[in-house]
């Protein structure tokens, strides 16, 4: 099940398409595979726009894009959640991409299907970093994967230092 599903019927007519634009804050909690699922068809895309607070809880998966969906955050979003974006389709990233929980997490990025590349020029992360499994590894911080090809130059990383830990 999915928290929320964005999608065009097969059947629409050519042309067709669904948009969903996001400017107030959005809660999603409680699918069983994906936060959102963005879903189209072939000249029947759907798109999710994020120009407000998207907030992600308990789920392995923030979003996913088929090859007909878009997700696309601009930079007056923040997604505040942790887990996978999936990129079989269009994903524009901007704004701010931050963890929640005060567990060690992580923000991954997936570039399936033909994809190739996430633009995180302009996008910032707020990881968090508490010493935990020493000397900076991953699994005691927070931290931000990137499974695939991403352009980096333009990025900003926040981290802030918590729990007494000093690096």
């Amino acid at each position: 099940t999915y928290g929320m599903h964005i999608d065009v019927n097969g059947g629409a007519t050519l042309g067709a398409s669904n948009q969903f634009t996001n400017t107030g804050t959005l809660n999603i909690s409680d699918g069983t595979q994906y936060a959102m699922y963005i879903s189209g068809f072939s000249s029947r895309p759907s798109y999710f726009t994020n120009e407000g607070d998207l907030n992600i809880e308990d789920m392995d998966y923030i979003a996913y894009a088929n090859s007909n969906g878009t997700f696309t955050q601009t930079s007056a979003g923040t997604t505040s959640g942790y887990g996978i974006l999936k990129q079989i389709g269009t994903v524009n990233m901007d704004g701010t991409f931050e963890t929640s929980g005060s567990d060690p997490e992580h923000i991954s990025l997936e570039v399936g299907g033909g994809s190739t590349t996430f633009d995180l020029s302009s996008a910032v992360f707020n990881l968090r970093a508490a010493g935990t499994a020493g000397k900076g590894v991953a699994g005691g911080n927070d931290y931000v994967n990137i499974l695939g090809s991403a352009t980096l130059a333009g990025s900003i990383f926040n981290i802030s230092f918590e729990g007494g830990y000093t690096p």
